[in-house]
């Protein structure tokens, strides 16, 4: 299962939000176990950035424990409060996030397929 997470956010606070990412909302993904295939963005256009991540599960039941895991790590909470509050708290911050949305791909390959892609994907690393 693949969770794709789109964003639309106002210019000023991409840098931020990219930097946040990186040192706090990634480490903890991986932590519990979450793969993420990729993390782009779109040139902006009208002071506005898409931001696309794209991220892998075994299945729903994995991705609902990952997420379960991040409610309940109060560390991985506070880094999160704390980038709110850096910004003028959560109100304010959601100003700048014009849209964000998730949507869940499934694999259409056989199981056979889904397995070569796979190894595939190792032999190339």
């Amino acid at each position: 299962m693949i969770r794709r997470r789109t964003y639309q956010v106002k210019e000023e606070i991409v840098a931020s939000f990219h930097q946040h990412f990186n040192e706090n909302l990634l480490p903890a993904q991986w932590k519990y176990g979450a793969t993420l295939i990729g993390r782009y963005q779109t040139i902006p256009e009208n002071g506005v950035v898409e931001i696309i991540a794209l991220w892998e599960y075994e299945d729903e039941h994995q991705f609902h424990e990952i997420e379960h895991h991040l409610r309940q790590d109060a560390a991985h909470r506070k880094r999160v409060e704390d980038w709110y509050e850096k910004h003028g708290g959560r109100k304010h911050v959601a100003s700048y996030f014009l849209q964000k949305e998730d949507s869940y791909l499934y694999s259409t390959l056989t199981p056979e397929n889904e397995e070569l892609r796979q190894r595939k994907v190792i032999e190339s690393k």
